[in-house]
């Protein structure tokens, strides 16, 4: 399958909350995306699933690794709407 419909796919689940089931189409269009950057959106993607499972761990890692592979300033915004959500709120403010 065309993993742009599976992306498209998981953004319908988890719009319904339906999460566990986004963060696995999401997985799926991680393994079966064409090039780098498809898959990074991908995995940037999933990370909003991931901090609704409160997930914020692999989410940090996910938003720390593609900041250290890009040095994009949008990664240390995600990161720190992780810091946010999951409470560390001094975190957060110093990485906004």
């Amino acid at each position: 399958m065309n993993p742009e419909k599976i992306f498209v796919k998981a953004w319908k689940s988890y719009e319904a909350d339906k999460f566990s089931n986004s963060l696995r189409l999401f997985e799926q269009a991680v393994k079966l995306a064409e090039d780098g950057a498809q898959r990074d959106r991908f995995l940037a993607n999933s990370c909003y699933v991931l901090v609704a499972l409160r997930r914020f761990a692999k989410a940090k890692t996910i938003y720390k690794a593609l900041f250290k592979k890009s040095h994009s300033h949008i990664y240390l915004h995600q990161l720190g709407m992780v810091e946010r959500e999951s409470g560390n709120y001094r975190k957060a403010s110093q990485l906004y």
